[in-house]
């Protein structure tokens, strides 16, 4: 008889501590929170730990970088304010700045955790005879013994057939190997034009002149208030373009069809007290829903060409789903542009201007300098 049994999401339990499960491989298991497939024995503290599974958490201390990174951003307030002479810098800030992010000041313990459990963990993390890691298809940890765990990925990788051992990051390079080809295509392709690959929001930065000023714009609930028909309209243009050969073999009402049903048949339950109740939404995109990212950035793309085709482009327009940074001349432009993007899209939008040249957008915070613009974390 077979000993043991590995169950798809569930924990290994021996089977004859499990006669339900004699004759019916398919019956679930409860899972403790870990699965031990060492021979160390689990003290108390250890085995309450592991029983929290993926619950337990406990909170590591902050690399020092972030600590650098605030110190950074600090020097540059300073210096900001000092420039437009509204205080006065002594000549021994920046070293006493420099001495103060190499301290480490209070303690990093997690309110949620006592001090017992994260002592219980700290000595679990620091065996080195065991690997814990999270187990494929359950919410619980899996304890492996260390050199069994090294030896099976080292087998994997050892098959040079499928991998290859670098000795640096790669990806500057495969950036600029994909601008390449990008770039080729778009040479030879007079319709679809890829975008080249940028470092997500600094690229348009670098070099860039600091002249006017800096704003953001927010889409309000984006998602659940895109006008599902005009969207479909948007997409159905796209790909059978009047005049012009259609870019599917689906027919238009077909694809139509398709597309209504993947919206506006959306269904969700919501709980009333003691019983459900059944909703299906009819316009707008269902919040999780797979669509959701690529028709919402369909519809703002389809917003931004018709609009901006008619206007002055500002010295920078780059968006994020639903948030837009803009560098313009003035307020009257950014104005301007927030009043178009509100008409032709019908969404709300709000602005947020920059104060004193500084302005946060999603991590990053930014500011007009002489010399181009700096940035740091937000």
């Amino acid at each position: 008889m077979v000993e043991h049994l590995y169950l798809s999401g569930h924990s290994l339990l021996p089977l004859r501590h499990n006669p339900e499960l004699v004759g019916s491989l398919k019956h679930p298991c409860p899972t403790p929170g870990y699965i031990n497939l060492t021979t160390k024995t689990l003290t108390t503290g250890e085995e309450e730990l592991l029983k929290q599974g993926l619950n337990c958490h406990t909170l590591c201390k902050p690399p020092l970088y972030k600590k650098w990174l605030e110190l950074d951003s600090l020097l540059d307030n300073i210096f900001c304010l000092a420039e437009n002479e509204k205080i006065k810098v002594n000549v021994g800030i920046c070293k006493e700045l420099q001495r103060e992010g190499r301290v480490e000041w209070g303690h990093h313990r997690s309110s949620l955790a006592k001090k017992e459990t994260q002592d219980t963990a700290k000595a679990l993390r620091q065996d080195t005879s065991i690997t814990i890691r999270r187990t494929d298809k359950a919410a619980c940890y899996v304890l492996i013994p260390t050199d069994e765990y090294n030896s099976k990925i080292n087998n994997i990788l050892c098959d040079t057939s499928k991998f290859r051992m670098i000795t640096r990051n790669p990806t500057e390079d495969i950036k600029k190997s994909a601008n390449k080809i990008i770039k080729t295509v778009n040479t030879k392709n007079g319709c679809t034009k890829l975008p080249l690959l940028t470092a997500d929001f600094l690229d348009p930065l670098k070099g860039s002149d600091t002249q006017g000023i800096i704003a953001s714009l927010d889409v309000e609930s984006l998602f659940t208030n895109v006008p599902l028909d005009r969207m479909i309209h948007y997409i159905l243009e796209e790909v059978y373009p009047e005049g012009s050969q259609s870019k599917s073999d689906i027919l238009n009402l077909a694809l139509k069809s398709l597309l209504e049903l993947c919206t506006k048949e959306a269904f969700f339950i919501s709980p009333d007290g003691g019983r459900f109740r059944m909703f299906q939404q009819v316009d707008g995109i269902a919040m999780g829903s797979p669509l959701v990212v690529l028709f919402t950035n369909f519809f703002m793309g389809q917003v931004e060409r018709d609009i901006l085709s008619g206007l002055q482009k500002p010295y920078i327009y780059a968006r994020y789903v639903d948030d837009i940074f803009v560098q313009a001349k003035d307020g009257n432009e950014v104005g301007h542009l927030w009043r178009c993007l509100k008409e032709v899209s019908g969404l709300n939008l709000t602005v947020e201007n920059s104060l004193e040249g500084r302005l946060p957008f999603l991590n990053v915070l930014m500011w007009q300098r002489s010399c181009g613009f700096g940035t740091g974390a937000y």
